[in-house]
C-alpha cells in the first residue's frame, strides 16, 4: 500500500465524520419513528430544546463511541499503514541504496568489462601476431628441418662411405701392418744370412790370405835358394834338372799365388757387395720399424682421444718408450683400498683403451700390478706383491672376457711396491705408485 491510497482513506473517514454531525437530528427522528414512539404533545420551547438536546447527546455518544470505534480502528489502520510506510520507505531506501549498489557494480562491471573487452582484444591481437610470427618461423623452421634433413641424409651417406673406407683402410692397415711385420721378419733372417756369410767369407780370405803369405814364403825360399845354388855352385855346375825344378816350382808358387790374389780379390768384391746390401737392409729394415713406430705414435694419439676426460682427471696416464705403450691406470678408478675387484670407473677406462687395442693385431700385452710401500692388513692378501699379482690377474681376466684379445697375447707380472714411479715420500706421490700398468708391444719387438 503506498502513502496516497493512506491519504485518500483518512480524508474519506473525516468527510463521513463530518456529514454524520451535520444530519444529526434527523437522523434522531428517524430513529424515534423507526421505535414507534409516538409524538410528545408539544412542550415548551426550552424542555422541548433540553430533551431533543438529551437525545441528541445520547445518539451522539453512541455514534461518537461508534465513531471513536471506528476512528482508533482507522487510526490503528492508519499506524499500521505508517508502519508500512516506514517500512516500504525503509525497503525502498535500502532498495536506492542496493540499487546504487548495483548500479555502481554494474558501471564497475561494465567498466571492468570493457577494459577486460580491450585487454581481451588487444591480447587477441598479439596472439595473432604471435600465431602469426610462429606460423612464419614454423615454415622457416619446417624449411631448415628439411634442409638439416637432407644435409643428415648427405653426410650419413657420406659417413657411411668414410665408416666403409675406413673399415676398409683399418683392414689394409691391418694387412700392411702383418706384411711389414713379415717383410722385416725376412730383412731380419736375410740380414742375418748376409752376416753368416760375411762372417764366413772373412774367415775364408783370412785363409786365402795366409795360404797366399805361405805361398809367398815358399816362392821367396824356392828364389833364395835357387840363388844360392847359382852362388855356391856357379851357373855352370847347378845341373839342369835342379833348375829346371826350381823354375817349374817357382812358376807354380807364382801361379798360384796369383789364384789367390785373384780369389782374395773376387771374394773381397763379394763380400763388399755383400756389406753394401747389409747396409741396405740395415736401412729397409730401420725404414719399415719407424713405419710402426707411427702406428704406435698414432695409437697413442687415439688412446688419449678416447681417454680425454680420464688423462684430465688425473686418473690415467700415456707414454711411448721407444717402440712401447706404456698406459698407466691409477688406482683411483681401479681398485679400492686393499682389494683386487675392478670398479666400474676402471672397467670403463679398459673398455676405452680395448676400443682402440682392437684396431691394431699382432700385439703384447704385459699387465703389471703396482702398490706404494705402506704396508697392507688383509686377511686374503699377505702382503703388497700378492695384491699388486692379483690386480694384474683381475686386469688380465676382464680384458679376455671384454675384449677380441687372446691369452697367448697377455702377460701378468706384480711388482708389489719396487717399481715406484716417484719415490713413496708423499701422499700425492703413493697415489700414483698404486697403479696398473698395461704396456703394449709389437709382436717383432718381444724378443
Amino acid at each position: 500500500m503506498n502513502k496516497n491510497t493512506v491519504y485518500v482513506k483518512v480524508k474519506t473517514y473525516l468527510i463521513l465524520l463530518i456529514f454524520l454531525f451535520s444530519f444529526q437530528p434527523i437522523i434522531s427522528q428517524e430513529a424515534s419513528a423507526t421505535r414507534g414512539e409516538s409524538p410528545t404533545p408539544e412542550k415548551s420551547t426550552e424542555t422541548q430544546a433540553k430533551e431533543e438536546e438529551a437525545t441528541d447527546w445520547f445518539y451522539f455518544r453512541s455514534e461518537y463511541a461508534e465513531l471513536l470505534k471506528k476512528k482508533k480502528a482507522g487510526d490503528k489502520e492508519i499506524n499500521k499503514l505508517k508502519d508500512q510506510k516506514l517500512a516500504l520507505e525503509k525497503e525502498n531506501k535500502d532498495l536506492k541504496e542496493k540499487l546504487a549498489v548495483l548500479q555502481f557494480d554494474l558501471k564497475e562491471v561494465g567498466d571492468t568489462k570493457t577494459a577486460f573487452q580491450q585487454e581481451t582484444d588487444l591480447k587477441i591481437k598479439i596472439l595473432d601476431k604471435t600465431i602469426k610470427s610462429l606460423t612464419e618461423r614454423q615454415l622457416v623452421l619446417e624449411g631448415r628441418i628439411s634442409s638439416l634433413n637432407k644435409e643428415k641424409s648427405t653426410v650419413e651417406t657420406k659417413a657411411n662411405s668414410e665408416r666403409t673406407t675406413n673399415l676398409s683402410n683399418l683392414s689394409n692397415a691391418e694387412k700392411e701392418m702383418k706384411v711389414l711385420q713379415e717383410t722385416i721378419a725376412n730383412l731380419e733372417k736375410e740380414k742375418k744370412e748376409l752376416s753368416d756369410n760375411n762372417k764366413k767369407l772373412t774367415e775364408e780370405i783370412e785363409k786365402l790370405k795366409e795360404e797366399n803369405t805361405k805361398l809367398a814364403s815358399k816362392l821367396k825360399e824356392s828364389e833364395e835358394k835357387y840363388t844360392t845354388l847359382l852362388s855356391e855352385k856357379g851357373g855352370d855346375t847347378v845341373s839342369k834338372d835342379t833348375i829346371v825344378t826350381l823354375k817349374r816350382d817357382t812358376k807354380k808358387l807364382q801361379k798360384e799365388n796369383r789364384d789367390l790374389q785373384e780369389t782374395i780379390l773376387k771374394l773381397n768384391q763379394d763380400l763388399s757387395e755383400r756389406k753394401e746390401n747389409e747396409i741396405r737392409l740395415s736401412q729397409e729394415n730401420l725404414r719399415l720399424r719407424r713405419e710402426i713406430d707411427g702406428y704406435a705414435s698414432k695409437q697413442k694419439e687415439e688412446l688419449e682421444e678416447v681417454l680425454v676426460s680420464e688423462i684430465k682427471n688425473g686418473e690415467v696416464n700415456i707414454q711411448q718408450n721407444g717402440k712401447r705403450l706404456v698406459i698407466n691406470l691409477y688406482d683411483k678408478i681401479t681398485f679400492d683400498s686393499g682389494s683386487a675387484k675392478l670398479k666400474k670407473s676402471g672397467k670403463k677406462a679398459l673398455n676405452k683403451i680395448l676400443s682402440s687395442l682392437n684396431k691394431y693385431k699382432g700385439q703384447k700385452i704385459l699387465i703389471e700390478g703396482n702398490t706404494d710401500n705402506l704396508p697392507i692388513h688383509n686377511s686374503k692378501y699377505p702382503d703388497n706383491w700378492h695384491l699388486s699379482v692379483a690386480r694384474s690377474i683381475a686386469v688380465m681376466k676382464y680384458l679376455i672376457k671384454k675384449g677380441n684379445v687372446y691369452p697367448k697375447d697377455l702377460s701378468v707380472v706384480g711388482n708389489g711396491p719396487y717399481n715406484p714411479l716417484k719415490k713413496n715420500n708423499s701422499k700425492k706421490n703413493r697415489a700414483m705408485n698404486r697403479r696398473v700398468d698395461l704396456i703394449v708391444t709389437p709382436i717383432e719387438y718381444v724378443h
